[in-house]
């Protein structure tokens, strides 16, 4: 049981700390774009 949850845990740091980044990085560019855009259709 402590060896699952060592290795859940081990995973899940390493998932946060390699997808987190990429993700919030996508959000903020989608974000520039809608305030680009300033009312206009826009596709990211």
């Amino acid at each position: 049981m402590r060896t699952t949850f060592f290795f859940y845990t081990f995973w899940r740091e390493a998932y946060l700390r390699t997808y987190r980044p990429v993700a919030f990085k996508m959000m903020m560019y989608y974000f520039d774009k809608l305030a680009l855009c300033k009312g206009q259709v826009c596709v990211p």
